[in-house]
């Protein structure tokens, strides 16, 4: 009886079955390249935007420091005329009233 096996060292046939995994696998990786492409490009853009975002917070921070130096400006200014802004020049007090009273400041609202 002859033997059914190939002998050592030597390939049988190969069924066409065989050709189904490597196919599988040959479409998934295509697959997996053609969705990689637009990931590629939106990683590129990501990539710009957080370089765009960099530049800005370094014009942010100068801002800030603009803003700050201005709070601390206004704080010096109103410190060295806070006696000229309780009494205005018509002797009344910043409250509205010559008693210093919770009325509406003089000049504001209809004559009475």
């Amino acid at each position: 009886m002859p033997d059914a096996r190939p002998a050592a060292g030597t390939v049988g046939p190969v069924s066409l079955v065989w050709s189904v995994p490597v196919v599988a696998a040959a479409v998934a990786a295509g697959l997996v390249l053609a969705s990689a492409r637009p990931l590629a490009v939106a990683a590129g853009q990501l990539a710009r935007e957080v370089a765009r975002l960099g530049e800005l917070r370094a014009r942010l921070a100068g801002l800030r420091d603009a803003a700050r130096d201005t709070d601390a400006q206004v704080a010096a200014f109103r410190s060295r005329h806070a006696a000229a802004a309780e009494v205005g020049l018509n002797g009344t007090s910043r409250g509205g009233t010559a008693a210093g009273g919770d009325g509406p400041p003089a000049g504001d609202g209809p004559e009475r």
